[in-house]
C-alpha cells in the first residue's frame, strides 16, 4: 500500500491543476491523505459514487489462515513499479511534473578550488605585502638617493613661469628650521 501511495502521490490532474490525490482521497485531500485513507476512501460506497460495491483493504505481510478455512490466504504482494520507470513497453513512465524520479538531476557540484597558500599562509596577503615593501623601498631609496641639482628657486615647469620661492628661503636658513618631511617633500620636487 505505501509503495502504490508514495508512487502515486504527486500525479497532478491538469483539469484541475491539483493534485490528482485532492481528488481520489475524499475529505482529507491530498495534503492530509496517507496510503490508509487513500485505499479506504477508494473501497467505501458512500461519498463515493465511483465504487460500485464496498472493498474493505486488508494490511498483511504475512500469510493469514482464516478459522473457518483450512487453507492460508497469502496477500497480493505485486511489484510496485516507481513512477519513473515505465510499466510496459506501450505505457511510458511519468514525466516530471509528476514524478521527482524521472526529472533529470544535475551533475554534482565540483569540489571547491585549493586555496593559494605560500608557506602556509595566504598567498594573497604574502603577495600584496611583498608588492608592498618593494615599493615603499623604491620609494624612499628614490626619495633619498635623487636629489635636484639645487635648491629649488628659480626652477621652472615645462618652460612656463618661473616658481617662486618660499618665503623663508630667502633668509637662507630654510634647511636648519624646516622638518625631515618639508626637506623630503623639498628633494622630491
Amino acid at each position: 500500500m505505501n509503495g502504490t501511495y508514495d508512487s502515486c502521490s504527486a500525479v497532478s490532474s491538469p483539469s484541475t491543476g491539483r493534485r490528482a490525490l485532492d481528488l481520489m482521497c475524499g475529505s482529507w485531500g491530498a495534503s492530509k491523505c496517507s496510503a490508509r485513507k487513500w485505499f479506504t476512501y477508494m473501497g467505501t460506497t458512500e461519498g463515493n459514487p465511483y465504487v460500485p460495491f464496498q472493498i474493505n483493504y486488508i494490511e498483511h505481510d504475512e500469510p493469514v489462515v482464516p478459522a473457518a478455512e483450512e487453507q492460508e490466504l497469502v496477500p497480493l504482494n505485486p511489484r510496485v513499479v516507481p513512477c519513473s520507470e515505465k510499466l510496459d513497453a506501450k505505457t511510458p513512465a511519468c514525466s516530471c511534473v509528476d514524478c521527482e524520479l524521472s526529472c533529470p538531476r544535475p551533475p554534482p557540484p565540483s569540489p571547491p578550488p585549493q586555496p593559494f597558500v605560500i608557506y602556509g599562509y595566504d598567498g594573497y596577503a604574502v603577495v600584496m605585502f611583498v608588492v608592498f615593501l618593494v615599493c615603499s623601498g623604491l620609494f624612499v631609496i628614490g626619495a633619498c638617493l635623487c636629489q635636484s641639482g639645487g635648491n629649488g628657486a628659480g626652477a621652472t615647469w615645462d618652460g612656463e613661469q618661473e616658481l617662486r620661492p618660499h618665503p623663508s628661503a630667502i633668509h637662507g636658513d630654510d634647511d636648519a628650521e624646516s622638518g625631515y618631511f618639508e626637506r623630503l617633500g623639498a628633494k622630491t620636487e
